[in-house]
């Protein structure tokens, strides 16, 4: 395996791509970006490897993909490497009796190392697969996997304490319908601590995203009732014994989701869509869900869905996308006030850059970065990184990173001591790229 600076093509390429669009869209580039290092990884040449997640601890970065070929179902990866010597310290190939290996998640704490995963032990049977490694070594600590009367799982989102590992997702029941699960486990030995397995009835019962702050586990997604109503759902839990605090359901004629959550001292800011086809902030008490305010954000004629959110001291940040019945989607992102959800302001992507959905947002300093796959000018599938100023909305950076010309799509993104760790596809191979965001 190579350690790459870019290739020279693809130098030329995102330079003279950058340098058009900034010229068309900011005028001047700032300094919140500059390129480090990377790497460019694929298990066969001919088949096609994604790297999906990122996390680092302790000077490492931990990169989780997934890696196919023509002739073979796809295992899971995970690389570690030094973050001052840009080397490869360990990897590890996951492949369980042969069948189709999907990793979701990887997370990191201390010393361990913690991937989240399906495998297909039959036909329409896929297991979660938790594992933990050393961080240091690569050597596999424990692996925990989770079957329920014999059908497939789905994972959303996994989190790691000083304690626990987390895990949230759907898992079908016999009826082939997606149950709501949270599933907490012991760090050290992977034992089950609790696990919450939830359906209100209906066909749809989906868990989208969690957050912990100190004992309280809040996780927010959707579930359907058996009169079919889609309502937007929200549990706080203890979590060292999954005692449930309180919950939040929406249940409005139409449909109700809350697909992302950030917590900040003693609130909790849900993003989604209601039933009018709005975008939709709710902010909560946390310690009782008492309803803070609401604030929507309303596109005229169009359907409006926010699936991102992050906060800082005085504002909240989210991202989201707005699209007429039966055209492409445009995505957005906006700033609201913490204290009482007035819009500050709201900035469209530049059209040209065809980017319908936002990947990652990411607060980080004055700046608050999104990653996004694009299509600019319709010269191709490209990585999109950029940056506006948290006052304003002003765009002040923006990349645009081209692999080469096959697909390229971003997954992940995490920010750690100023620098900025992206994870993704690009000319069908898996990528890491590092910036310097400082």
């Amino acid at each position: 395996m190579q350690i790459i600076q870019r290739s020279q093509r693809h130098t030329i390429a995102t330079t003279a791509l950058v340098i058009l669009c900034l010229i068309s869209i900011v005028g001047v580039i700032s300094a919140s970006g500059l390129f480090i290092w990377g790497d460019e990884f694929s298990y066969n040449e001919d088949g096609i490897e994604t790297a999906v997640s990122v996390a680092t601890a302790d000077g490492k970065v931990f990169v989780a993909s997934s890696a196919t070929s023509n002739a073979e179902n796809p295992d899971w990866f995970i690389r570690a490497y030094d973050t001052q010597t840009q080397s490869l310290i360990w990897e590890d190939q996951f492949d369980y009796t042969g069948n189709f290996d999907s990793i979701y998640k990887i997370a990191a704490q201390n010393d361990r190392v913690i991937v989240a995963g399906a495998s297909e032990v039959a036909v329409v049977q896929e297991n979660w697969i938790l594992r933990a490694h050393d961080s240091n070594t690569g050597n596999l600590l424990w692996q925990d996997e989770y079957d329920y009367n014999g059908t497939v799982s789905f994972l959303q989102d996994l989190l790691v304490t000083e304690k626990f590992v987390i895990v949230v997702g759907e898992a079908y029941d016999e009826n082939f319908e997606p149950d709501w699960v949270v599933s907490v486990h012991d760090i050290q030995t992977g034992a089950l601590v609790w696990r919450d397995r939830y359906s209100a009835g209906g066909t749809e019962n989906i868990p989208f995203d969690a957050e912990v702050s100190g004992n309280r586990l809040f996780v927010s997604g959707w579930i359907t009732n058996s009169g079919y109503d889609e309502g937007w759902f929200i549990r706080s839990y203890n979590l060292s014994t999954g005692q449930i605090f309180w919950e939040e359901l929406i249940n409005e004629p139409g449909f109700e989701v809350a697909f992302s959550l950030a917590f900040d001292r003693n609130a909790l800011f849900v993003a989604g869509r209601n039933h009018l086809d709005e975008g939709v902030v709710r902010a909560y008490q946390s310690k009782n869900g008492r309803l803070l305010w609401e604030s929507e954000i309303n596109i005229p004629d169009n359907l409006t869905t926010l699936r991102g959110i992050v906060v800082d001291r005085s504002q909240i940040y989210v991202a989201g996308s707005y699209r007429q019945f039966g055209s492409r989607s445009t995505a957005f992102i906006a700033s609201l006030n913490k204290r009482n959800g007035n819009l500050n302001w709201l900035e469209s992507t530049d059209e040209q850059a065809n980017i319908s959905t936002i990947t990652e947002l990411l607060n980080f300093d004055d700046r608050i970065y999104t990653l996004a796959p694009g299509n600019y000018q319709g010269e191709g599938s490209a990585w999109f990184l950029q940056a506006y100023q948290k006052q304003s909305g002003e765009l002040v950076f923006q990349e645009i990173i081209d692999h080469g010309e096959l697909s390229d799509s971003p997954r992940d993104m995490q920010e750690d001591n100023g620098l900025l760790y992206i994870v993704g596809t690009g000319n069908n191979n898996g990528i890491l790229e590092v910036y310097d965001i400082r």
